[in-house]
């Protein structure tokens, strides 16, 4: 397959990552978010429909990956553009493939249930640990605990029969470790089926928040090793989103973040830089492409270069947790 060829694939298979509001509920103490823009606003949203309904007549697959801010806090712009979407299929094509990056504090069941349904049916948590440990970490806007209600929420949507995927993120510190295994202990015993939840470990990584100089990171492989281990022992589901495929989407010519003002980013980490604004969405759906930041993007799509392919603006922890993988394959 030549690359002409391999462009035409993608152009028939297109990532879109939707920011519905770039605010938050959460105030997580490591954050690195800085909630500048509200949620998307009708002439956004318009546009958005605008652009769907241009690049959906082609297309073989939409994925479509919710993020934020939190992106339940614009659920009412969720299932519109869902809504729409769903709409512009005939016979099942393109096939729509959603996922959600969510805090969980506002998926309870009903919402759930409606997300499936409009094929949002992969949702990514995130647990600092067991409910000590989370509780000091991930406070809400009020800075009051997150745990019981998420926790909650994880129990009730998995102990239903939606067929959903649910990937808990759980991240690792180098003072967190009993509380991760604690939490390990929690899932087995309180969650009925958790064949659709599907565990992955990451780091906590410094990022650019006021609270990176006081954050322990973990870098022992040997930890990571051990707590894979355990859950395996207990007959849990280790995985990552994705894991058929090392390319992060950023690194593809035709993948975009649509921020809720109508920007277009290539990655979710990097808002705030300069780099990482490549474009923006006009009234029609038609795009104002940046294009000398998008051939730096896309840089390793036409080199060939694997670590660029994996993470174009740097080391990434999916290559991080990849290698360790390997080796206890090995």
């Amino acid at each position: 397959m030549n690359k002409e060829d391999i462009i035409n694939f993608f152009n028939k298979r297109i990532t879109i990552v939707i920011l519905p509001t770039e605010q938050c509920n959460f105030r997580c103490i490591y954050c690195y978010e800085k909630f500048e823009n509200n949620k998307m606003n009708r002439k956004v949203i318009d546009a958005l429909k605008n652009f769907l309904e241009k690049r959906m007549i082609d297309l073989d697959s939409l994925r479509v990956i919710w993020f934020g801010g939190e992106p339940l806090l614009a659920y009412d712009t969720v299932l519109e553009i869902m809504e729409y979407i769903n709409s512009k299929t005939i016979e099942g094509v393109p096939k729509i493939e959603g996922f959600m990056v969510t805090n969980g504090y506002l998926l309870n069941l009903d919402k759930a249930k409606k997300l499936t349904e409009l094929h949002v049916n992969e949702f990514q948590i995130t647990l600092d640990g067991d409910e000590d440990i989370h509780n000091r970490r991930r406070i809400n806007i009020g800075k009051r605990c997150t745990f019981n209600v998420i926790w909650n929420n994880i129990k009730s949507i998995l102990n239903s029969n939606i067929p959903l995927k649910i990937y808990l993120r759980i991240h690792l510190s180098s003072d967190n470790i009993e509380s991760v295994k604690s939490l390990l202990n929690r899932i087995k015993r309180e969650i009925e089926l958790p064949s659709n939840l599907i565990i992955s470990f990451a780091r906590l990584g410094k990022y650019g928040s006021d609270y990176d100089k006081y954050l322990n990171t973990m870098n022992n492989n040997s930890i990571l090793k051990e707590l894979v281990n355990y859950a395996n022992s207990l007959g849990l589901k280790i995985g990552y989103p994705d894991l058929k495929t090392s390319l992060c989407y950023a690194s593809l010519p035709t993948s975009f973040v649509i921020r809720s003002n109508g920007k277009l980013s290539k990655c979710t980490l990097l808002l705030r830089d300069e780099i990482n604004t490549v474009g923006e969405l006009k009234e029609d759906g038609s795009l104002n492409l940046y294009q000398d930041k998008i051939r730096w993007w896309s840089r390793g799509f036409f080199s060939g270069n694997s670590n660029e392919l994996i993470c174009p603006a740097q080391p990434s922890e999916f290559f991080y947790n990849l290698k360790v993988f390997g080796d206890l394959k090995e």
